[in-house]
């Protein structure tokens, strides 16, 4: 997960960051999610 997205594994860790890709549907989806 540190290779993938690094600054959302530092926000939260590894597995929340996890979850938070998956939730939204992938890497590019959760960029283009407003914060």
């Amino acid at each position: 997960m540190n290779y993938i997205a690094p600054t959302v594994s530092a926000a939260v860790r590894s597995v929340v960051a996890a979850k938070l890709m998956g939730t939204a549907g992938g890497l590019s989806a959760l960029a283009n999610m407003p914060a």
